[in-house]
């Protein structure tokens, strides 16, 4: 399955804004970008498709990212989001 330069440079903006954010006490590690490549992977092939586009990124990040990141809240971390909480990369701008 391909997944071209520019997507994997995207994935790792992502970690990267993970690792930066104020919002997240710990961001995300090699592993985890490594997690998110094969699943993004995995769902470009069953959808279909013979390559990796953002849009796989964006559909598996939930999942795969959710329960790696430590929100910080009022300046406090904390190990479990609030219930119902959920932090969201997708929303980021890397």
């Amino acid at each position: 399955m391909h997944a071209a330069a520019p997507l994997l440079d995207y994935i790792q903006l992502l970690v990267e804004h993970s690792r930066r954010s104020p919002e997240y006490a710990t961001g995300l590690s090699p592993r985890a970008a490594l997690a998110l490549l094969h699943a993004s992977r995995a769902w470009a092939l069953i959808e279909g498709r013979d390559k990796v586009v953002p849009e796989d990124v964006q559909a598996v990040l939930p999942g795969v990212a959710g329960h790696r990141l430590r929100p910080v809240h009022d300046g406090v971390s904390r190990l479990e989001p609030r219930q119902g909480e959920r932090p969201d990369l997708r929303r980021a701008d890397p």
